[in-house]
């Protein structure tokens, strides 16, 4: 059974969320996801491949407010700052360059990731291509200039913050979790949690649990819980507390941007995700592995 607590007691500084319009949100969200692909192109050419793709994947580092790809064998590593909007690639404690993506398309931004890390590391390692994924439209059409909203910037970075720091305290010491990352075709920021069979064959159970800024089904950002095998949309129970079930495409449990923001202050908004992680993890593991075979 995980060590999954709700840790009322937690200190974390969470950040203020609700501040900015939805539709602003939604369009700044689209700037920033696409921006964000610089740092799976920088994966794609410059790290060792692997087979779950975490090579492409970024980390949410709240200390930069931005994300950060994986760190190569001698010590590059690129970011996308939010609030900042900027793109960045550093060795150690060394800064070798910068962009402002604001006005930017995103082509002339990996063409300035590409020419800065042919500078440093050769030709050949600056031949950076986007990866295959299938993003959501960019605003205004394919390859058009990034111009995100400022206050939303600060909202979306104060969302994955709080994320984070959720799902670190939640799930760091819970043997089951996979470390926490950021899948950039998806935009979520994410855990999975692996149950091996019992019987040594290769059918585990997982639970997947996150957070994810909004996409094509569900527009504004949402806490999720999810399971492998995945519940029967036709006989969910009732869920007692926060959250709602979700049945478009995926079958899990949702808790929504309003429900979170109506909570009131910063206090409840963080004990009503934590309540809803707590319970709704349980509670699909018990799901997954009965629908596997297994004992819980």
């Amino acid at each position: 059974m995980p060590n999954v607590q709700d840790t009322e007691g937690s200190r974390m500084a969470w950040r203020a969320l609700g501040t900015v319009d939805a539709t602003a949100l939604r369009n700044t969200r689209l700037h920033l996801h696409h921006s964000v692909q610089l740092l799976p192109s920088f994966g794609q050419a410059l790290l060792e491949a692997r087979d779950d793709d975490s090579h492409r994947s970024t980390t949410w580092a709240e200390r930069h407010r931005g994300f950060e790809s994986g760190t190569t064998d001698d010590g590059l590593v690129a970011r996308v700052i939010v609030p900042s909007f900027t793109a960045e690639v550093w060795r150690s404690k060394d800064r070798l360059g910068s962009l402002d993506l604001r006005g930017q398309r995103p082509s002339e931004a990996l063409a300035w990731l590409g020419n800065l890390v042919a500078k440093v590391r050769g030709a050949d390692a600056g031949r950076m291509a986007w990866p295959e994924y299938d993003l959501p439209q960019q605003p205004g059409g394919s390859d058009q200039p990034l111009e995100p909203a400022v206050g939303a910037l600060e909202e979306l970075a104060a969302w994955y913050g709080n994320a984070q720091q959720t799902l670190e305290e939640m799930f760091a010491s819970v043997g089951e979790a996979s470390p926490i990352r950021c899948w950039p075709h998806h935009f979520d920021l994410a855990t999975l949690l692996t149950f091996p069979a019992t019987d040594g064959s290769d059918e585990a159970a997982y639970v997947g649990t996150g957070f994810s800024p909004g996409d094509d089904k569900i527009p504004d950002p949402y806490f999720y819980v999810n399971g492998w095998p995945p519940p029967s949309a036709d006989v969910l129970p009732a869920l007692a507390g926060p959250g709602a079930w979700h049945t478009e495409g995926w079958v899990g449990a949702v808790l929504g941007a309003q429900e979170i923001v109506s909570s009131g202050s910063d206090a409840a908004q963080v004990k009503t995700v934590k309540k809803f992680l707590a319970a709704r993890v349980d509670a699909m593991r018990t799901t997954v592995l009965a629908r596997n075979g297994e004992e819980m």
